[in-house]
C-alpha cells in the first residue's frame, strides 16, 4: 500500500461534500405556507425522508462510476495490440462519459427540485441495461466473440441488483407524495 496521495483526499472530500451538500439542502427551511389545498399533503415537502437517500446513493454511484472508469482504463493497458481494441475501448470511455453526464444531471435536477428530475432517473435507470447490452454486442462484434463468450457471471450479479433496486427507486419516484409535493421548479 503506497501514501495516502492527495487524490485519496479529493475523492474523500468530494464524497463527504456531497453528502454534506444534501443533507444540508434537506434540512434547509422549508416553505412557510402550509395552507394550499393544491399541494396536497404538504407535511410530505422538501429533500427529506427516502428522498435523502435517494440522493445519497446517486452521489456514490457516481462517484462509482468514476472509480470503475478508472479500473477499466487501467486493465487496458496490456490489450492495446489486439485488433480493433481501440475502438472498443474509446466505447467504453464514451459509454462512461454518458452515464457520468446523465448522473450528475440527474444529482443536480433533484438537488434543484427540477420538476424533470423523475423522468431523467427514469431515464438513467433505463440507460444501465441498454448500454450493458450495447458494449456487449460492440465488443463481441469487433473482437469476434459471441454474448456467451463475453457475458460472466460476475458481471450478471452486478447488473441485476443495480436494475432491480434501481427499479425500485423508479417506482419510488413515481409514487411518492414527498417527490411530487417537492420537485416543483
Amino acid at each position: 500500500m503506497g501514501a495516502f496521495s492527495i487524490w485519496h483526499w479529493i475523492i474523500l472530500l468530494a464524497i463527504i461534500g456531497g453528502i454534506a451538500v444534501i443533507v444540508r439542502k434537506s434540512r434547509s427551511a422549508r416553505a412557510t405556507d402550509n395552507t394550499d389545498p393544491t399541494k396536497g399533503n404538504s407535511e410530505l415537502e422538501g429533500i427529506g425522508g427516502w428522498l435523502v437517500v435517494l440522493l445519497v446513493l446517486q452521489t456514490l454511484g457516481i462517484l462509482n462510476i468514476v472509480l470503475s472508469a478508472h479500473l477499466n482504463f487501467k486493465g487496458y493497458d496490456g490489450l492495446w495490440d489486439v485488433p480493433n481494441i481501440s475502438f472498443v475501448i474509446f466505447t467504453d470511455v464514451a459509454m462512461n462519459i454518458v452515464q457520468l453526464a446523465l448522473g450528475l444531471t440527474v444529482l443536480w435536477a433533484g438537488l434543484n427540485k427540477k420538476r424533470f428530475f423523475v423522468d431523467l432517473f427514469f431515464y438513467q435507470w433505463l440507460l444501465t441495461p441498454v448500454l450493458f447490452i450495447l458494449g456487449l454486442a460492440i465488443a463481441g462484434s469487433l473482437l469476434g466473440g459471441g454474448f456467451s463468450d463475453l457475458l460472466t457471471v460476475g458481471e450478471l450479479r452486478e447488473l441485476f441488483p443495480q436494475v432491480f433496486f434501481g427499479g425500485l427507486w423508479v417506482w419510488y419516484t413515481r409514487a411518492s407524495v414527498r417527490v411530487k409535493n417537492t420537485m416543483v421548479n
